[in-house]
């Protein structure tokens, strides 16, 4: 019984290791994420997703080439700095469903600055390792 019991700990505290390794990796993807909106370039973006990535966001459906699209425009603000406050993680062997809060703060010489919160979700897909947006 007692053998039972130590393997039983054994493999839930495995188990618990990988799924903080797996948040973190998580949590780093989606900060990673955004620096395409932060830093105006996609390779933010072609690192973090799937080719059949999907952003819904305010009645839009983002896919890349729309992100590219709207990236190419240029930016409306010098400065975007972005905070993500985590509040779950669901795994399902190799997927993943995150929320959390996006907070983002828009720094601009000409007006005054703005923040904004959203709150989000993300599913994510670990490919050869790596934990990517869909």
């Amino acid at each position: 019984m007692k053998k039972i019991i130590a393997i039983f700990f054994l493999f839930m505290a495995s188990t618990s290791f990988g799924q903080q390794a797996d948040s973190t990796q998580i949590k780093n993807t989606i900060a990673d994420f955004f620096g395409v909106f932060s830093e105006f370039d996609v390779k933010y973006m072609e690192r973090t997703v799937a080719p059949e990535f999907e952003l819904y966001d305010v009645g839009l459906v983002w896919n890349i080439d729309s992100v590219r699209n709207y990236i190419a425009k240029g930016k409306s603000f010098e400065k975007r700095e972005n905070h993500f406050d985590f509040i779950k993680f669901n795994f399902r062997k190799n997927l993943a469903w995150v929320s959390y809060w996006n907070t983002a703060v828009f720094i601009s010489e000409s007006c005054k600055n703005r923040k904004v919160k959203w709150l989000e979700s993300a599913i994510l897909e670990k490919r050869k390792g790596k934990w990517l947006l869909l």
